[in-house]
């Protein structure tokens, strides 16, 4: 692309932002080759990676000097060769090349350094809310033991059996955390290994459910698993885990709504599981961010919770070359889809050597 004069070419460069090397005479009516570069030094070098070479017929010192500190980054005598002019382009095509790798690079790191930053702060917020979560059914545990203790020769068998379930529904609780906890660390550290095997799916989610209605005997588990495939291949512990998350976050997050459904079906290639309460609900333009490390919806506060649950959950699904998908109305409740392969693709090498 050529210019008839400094002016022209600053509205060229202007407009063609692929322009990355300017070669420009001093001498040019209206403006010359110094002026433009004065110009697009100022305006332009905050903005674009490029170089100028600077060309004269008149050999002046000074004039060299001013080209060079106003950001030149060659100056060529006039007749230059081609071979010069050349060796001279090169090496500023060469500069822009190498600039904006390192204008990358730096952006790159900006961009770690930030998410660095936004994880860390993520971390503290995590530990404080552990903390404050495991307070929780210590004091359960404590109160529970502590009124044992001073009725022990009146309690009735009735009320024993009540404070022990008290204990119990908290030693789960704590068991959970502290699981969930170890889960996202093995995760981060892609220590975590997907042991596949034949499994009864079926038996598994009817056991979780079992397990969920003694923890929450308030709460009503309907069922139907009827048309859900019974054997699969799957890491019985990772798969276990998800549906107990699940099962354990419906009950949570609808406190005021009993009823959770639970709904199974499959083919040959796919084994599907749901997981419905008619609860809070998540916000809509919180959706793309639910299954995020320790990520909670703006619905679940006052509701205890650590926000690794659903990143864990997504993390183990997919291990197996499954999905899992998240319908949800605020106020009105959430329905959780785990879909699973019949037959699961192998792991990468890596996972299986626990790397």
């Amino acid at each position: 692309m050529t210019a008839c004069d400094g002016a022209d070419a600053i509205d060229k460069f202007s407009g063609d932002p692929d322009i990355s090397v300017v070669l420009s005479d001093i001498r040019m009516p209206r403006m010359d080759g110094l002026a433009m570069l004065g110009r697009l030094s100022d305006e332009y070098s905050d903005k674009r990676v490029f170089e100028v070479l600077i060309l004269t017929g008149h050999a002046d010192r000074d004039e060299a000097i001013d080209a060079l500190q106003k950001g030149a980054m060659d100056f060529l005598t006039k007749p230059v060769s081609l071979k010069h002019l050349a060796h001279s382009t090169r090496n500023a095509l060469n500069s822009v090349r190498a600039k904006r790798m390192e204008q990358r690079h730096l952006q790159n790191l900006e961009v770690a350094l930030e998410e660095q930053k936004r994880l860390n702060r993520l971390q503290r917020e995590f530990v404080s809310m552990v903390s404050h979560e495991f307070r929780t059914p210590l004091a359960i545990i404590d109160g529970a033991a502590q009124r044992m203790i001073r009725r022990k020769d009146q309690i009735s068998p009735e009320d024993l059996e009540k404070r022990a379930h008290k204990v119990r529904n908290a030693v789960v609780r704590m068991t959970d955390l502290i699981e969930s906890t170890l889960y996202a660390s093995r995760l981060d550290a892609g220590a975590v290994q997907c042991s596949v095997a034949e499994m009864n799916i079926r038996d598994l989610v009817n056991t979780t459910c079992e397990r969920q209605d003694e923890i929450s005997p308030n709460h009503e588990i309907v069922r139907d698993l009827d048309r859900l495939p019974r054997i699969i291949s799957a890491d019985i512990k990772l798969i276990d885990k998800v549906f107990t998350n699940l099962l354990s976050n419906a009950v949570k997050y609808a406190p005021d709504s009993p009823r959770i459904e639970v709904l199974g079906w499959g083919d040959d290639s796919w084994a599907a599981v749901s997981v419905k309460d008619f609860g809070v609900g998540i916000p809509k333009n919180e959706m793309q961010r639910l299954f995020g490390r320790y990520f909670r919806a703006s619905t679940s506060t006052g509701i205890p919770g650590t926000g690794i649950g659903l990143h864990i959950c997504k993390n183990f699904v997919e291990m197996h070359g499954g999905t899992v998908q998240v319908e949800s109305t605020e106020g009105q409740g959430t329905t959780f889809t785990v879909f699973l392969p019949i037959n699961p693709p192998p792991p990468p090498a890596e996972q299986q050597t626990g790397k």
